[in-house]
């Protein structure tokens, strides 16, 4: 008769809680997982999990409480990776000196630049990119 392990396990190191239930499982039973981040934190680790469930003969399946849906696992896993890498580089300051999408540009004052006499080349030495001056002008 088989049994079904469930992962509901609020441990420290969730790898850890993982490989402790992988190792009580015998041939035909079943480990249950809400989400693949709930077993694995990185795509090593869940292929050394889905091999030793293989080697064992043991079964995985994926529920979802409260009618949720089942999509493809390896993309659910896929995505939580990228969030959990732009959570870590948010947190160590990679973001910071990024200053975004560029705001932009105010027509009117290449413009009014333009009418002080000011050459398209003085103008890009203001800081404006030679595009947006050029652009700017043509209007």
């Amino acid at each position: 008769m088989a049994r079904h392990f469930f992962n509901r396990h609020a441990h420290a190191d969730p790898r850890k809680a993982v490989f402790g239930i992988i190792e009580k499982m015998i041939g035909g039973d079943v480990l249950f997982f809400q989400d693949v981040t709930d077993i694995a934190h990185s795509y090593r680790d869940l292929k050394e999990i889905f091999r030793i469930l293989e080697s064992k003969a043991a079964a995985w399946k994926t529920y979802r409480p409260r009618g949720g849906r089942n999509t493809d696992i390896m993309e659910r896993f896929k995505a939580a990776i990228r969030r959990d890498c732009a959570a870590r580089a948010k947190a160590r300051g990679a973001y910071a000196n990024n200053p975004g999408r560029p705001r932009s540009v105010d027509s009117d004052a290449i413009r009014k630049l333009a009418s002080e006499g000011l050459t398209k080349k003085q103008i890009v030495e203001h800081g404006y990119k030679r595009a947006s001056v050029y652009r700017a002008l043509a209007a």
